[in-house]
Parts: structure tokens; C-alpha cells; sequence
């Protein structure tokens, strides 16, 4: 598990700690970037256990859901998911309101990795119990993208995802990439990457322009879409992203496409905080564009 050597500059970092005050936050201690350092990417996660124990007992649990449960009775190991494990409820029979997840401390000793064009990228760390639960209904479709907002930080006690090279990203919002509606643009690209953007893909989503390209990608349908709901652009052959210097903020983007008549329209993406928004929707292209 590599990243490049941009992905692992930390300045002007500073020391915090999440301590467990109330039952709804994760305990870590990290070392939490400028607020400068935040992080908008798009990939796939996947929950890796660090330790051979942990495995055993994953497999354990397996045994003991495939065993105590009808609806995996018989069934491959294979069939019983990461999700149906770590979200398994018991309900004891002398206390019928109460039901619990037994092997929920496995979600919570595993390590979160972010997946970014099939490269191992980012260890995500929770800080609420509502954020690991995010995590874990994401394990519910491997193939599915979803898109990652949070702070650049970095383990500094030992080795807990077994890779020392990857960064963590302290999360703040995960959000599920829904596929095209039937007739748009994308209509039949059914996965993020399909997308018809030449050249386009996901990227480490660190830098500004780099946090707007990904957000133009996973809003690519309601940007490129009219007041009456028909694609602004039917196909595009160039992309160009850039900074608006003329608005001295060097947070927002200019996303400028070419259609394949050699149109050129462009909106503004703005990606100072954690949450990037459109600016100035998609219009046909002047250089006074958002200025």
C-alpha cells in the first residue's frame, strides 16, 4: 500500500485528541492537519483486520452466524458478508427489547481503508458511532463508490493498519454514489467510473483542484442537467479545470468542457470547506465566465 509523496506532506500539523466523553465518540489520539488539509475523494472501502487474532475471530463469527442463523444455514462461507457480520443482532429470549450486535467490536478493532482506482489510499477513522455505522453499511455492495469528506491526519501511536505509508483521513461525512436515472446523460453508466468523461478518473483529493474534480464527477448529472431536466452537454470530449484567479480565491474552480461540436461551457465549483458546492451553474463559456 503506496501513495505518492504529495499525499504524505503534513505541515503545520497539530496534536489532538478524541477522548471518549460520551458513548457516541471513537477514542484517538492523531495528529490533525492545518485546516487547509482537507480531503474530497472518491473509491471503494473495504475493512481490513490488522492481526491474524482478529481474522480467527472474524472467521469464528462466520462459523457462529452460519450455525445459529436459518438463513445461512449451509451457505459458503464466502455468502456470509463482512456487513452481516459486524451488523448481526441477537435478542436474548428472557429480554425480548433488548437486542444487541455481538460482533460489532470487530468493525470497531478493523482498519477502514479507501480504495482509490484499485490503490490502497487512505485508513478512514471514525469519530462517531454514526460515522462507523456509515462504514459498515458501506460494506454492504463492494463495488459500490462512495465519496469520502474529511480532514487529512496520521496515526501516531504504532502501526494499526499494518501499512505505515497510508495517511488517515479523520472522517466527516460519507455519502453513497447513486447511479444514473434511467434516460440522463450517464443513463447507462451504471458505476461512477463509466462516466463519459475522457481521461477523468478519481483522484486522491487533496489538493483544490483535485477536491473539484471530484466533486464535478459525483454531481456530474445534476450539473450537466437543464431546468427541464435534459443533459446542457449530450457529449464531451475535453475537460479543463482551473483556478479563478479574477476572484482572488484560490478555492474556486473553474470546470470548463468542450462537447463534441467544439461548444465550450463552464461552471465554478467551490471548495474551501469540507462540503463543495456549485458556485456558478454550467453555462455556456466566456472568459468573463464567474468573474
Amino acid at each position: 500500500m503506496n501513495l505518492s509523496t504529495e499525499a504524505q506532506n503534513y505541515s503545520q500539523a497539530s496534536t489532538a485528541t478524541f477522548v471518549d466523553n460520551k458513548a457516541d465518540v471513537v477514542q484517538r489520539e492523531v495528529v490533525i492537519a492545518d485546516s487547509t488539509s482537507l480531503v474530497y475523494a472518491i473509491g471503494h472501502i473495504k475493512p481490513f483486520f490488522p492481526t491474524l487474532d482478529l481474522e480467527k475471530q472474524y472467521e469464528a463469527a462466520v462459523s457462529m452466524i452460519q450455525q445459529g442463523s436459518s438463513n445461512y444455514a449451509g451457505a459458503d462461507t464466502s455468502e456470509v458478508s463482512k456487513f452481516t457480520v459486524f451488523d448481526y443482532t441477537v435478542t436474548p429470549d428472557n429480554q425480548p427489547n433488548l437486542a444487541y450486535r455481538p460482533f460489532l467490536y470487530l468493525a470497531e478493532e478493523a482498519t477502514w481503508i479507501l480504495t482509490i482506482n484499485q490503490v490502497d489510499t487512505y485508513i478512514l477513522t471514525p469519530r462517531t458511532m454514526t460515522q462507523r455505522n456509515a462504514l459498515i453499511d458501506a460494506t454492504k455492495d463492494a463495488q459500490a463508490p462512495f465519496i469520502v469528506m474529511g480532514h487529512l491526519g496520521e496515526l501516531t501511536l504504532g502501526n494499526a493498519s499494518g501499512s505505515a505509508s497510508l495517511p488517515v483521513v479523520m472522517l466527516e461525512h460519507l455519502e453513497g454514489i447513486t447511479p444514473a436515472a434511467p434516460g440522463s446523460l450517464s443513463g447507462n453508466a451504471a458505476r461512477l467510473n463509466e462516466l463519459p468523461i475522457p481521461g477523468l478518473k478519481p483522484n486522491i483529493g487533496r489538493t483544490s483542484l483535485e477536491r473539484a474534480s471530484n466533486y464535478f464527477q459525483s454531481h456530474y448529472n445534476q450539473i450537466n442537467q437543464d431546468i427541464d431536466g435534459s443533459p446542457i452537454v449530450e457529449n464531451i470530449s475535453a475537460l479543463h479545470a482551473d483556478t479563478l484567479n479574477a476572484m482572488n480565491n484560490p478555492d474556486l474552480i473553474e470546470i470548463i468542457i468542450t462537447s463534441s461540436n467544439r461548444s465550450r461551457f463552464a461552471c465554478s465549483i467551490d471548495v474551501n470547506n469540507t462540503y463543495p458546492f456549485v458556485s456558478s451553474k454550467l453555462s455556456p463559456y466566456a472568459k468573463s465566465h464567474c468573474s
